[in-house]
């Protein structure tokens, strides 16, 4: 089934929503308005193509807070930030800890509609990558210590015969559990195998994934 680009908002003043909600829905983009950050937490997870729309100033948590509460929960999709505050050290804080941007308040309608529109348009590109880098570190995790090991030597690049060394087991050996780990991965290749690493450490780093 289609899914179509949605803007979560998050702000208590429901005049302002319904402002941001018409504005966006002229041109296209459905909306769905939340006062509180607890109410958006109950609506996870969230569909793609999304981006979410947040008040610096919310009550119960911050909107850094919520963010940091999304992340924990997997939700990758990107968060723009909304305040009257424009004081460069707030902006690097946001954005060091994962935001996609920031709109001070007033706020310009065309420079909202560009922000939102780049926020979808990079959520549907990164919506594939995140999932598997969320599901590769789900799979991650159920591995045993001795299969963490290895696979931490794999990605490093180590071949069998040096990982069968280095931790005391023969090459055939390494090269079974080396099956078995990449079964557990859900993954057919060495190349995938490093690709899914990468993508997570990436997003990780990011403050996309945490």
């Amino acid at each position: 089934m289609q899914q179509f680009p949605t803007v979560h908002i998050v702000n208590q003043d429901q005049v302002a929503s319904s402002l941001i909600s018409h504005l966006l829905g002229s041109v296209k983009i459905q909306s769905k308005h939340y006062q509180s950050p607890l109410s958006l937490l109950l609506a996870t997870p969230l569909s793609s193509p999304s981006c979410l729309l947040l008040d610096i100033l919310l009550p119960e948590m911050s909107g850094l807070i919520l963010m940091q509460r999304l992340r924990e929960r997997g939700v990758t999709q990107p968060c723009i930030f909304l305040s009257s505050r424009s004081e460069p050290g707030v902006i690097i804080q946001m954005l060091n800890q994962g935001a996609y941007g920031f709109v001070k308040k007033p706020y310009q309608q065309l420079e909202l509609l560009e922000i939102v529109q780049r926020a979808l348009a990079f959520d549907q590109k990164l919506g594939r990558i995140a999932l598997a880098a969320v599901n590769f570190r789900q799979a991650q995790s159920e591995l045993n210590s001795r299969e963490q090991q290895i696979l931490e030597l794999l990605i490093e690049g180590a071949s069998a015969a040096v990982i069968g060394k280095q931790i005391g087991l023969s090459p055939r050996t390494v090269e079974s559990l080396r099956a078995t780990i990449m079964q557990k991965l859900q993954v057919n290749s060495l190349a995938q195998l490093y690709r899914y690493a990468a993508y997570l450490d990436t997003l990780q780093a990011t403050g996309i994934i945490r």
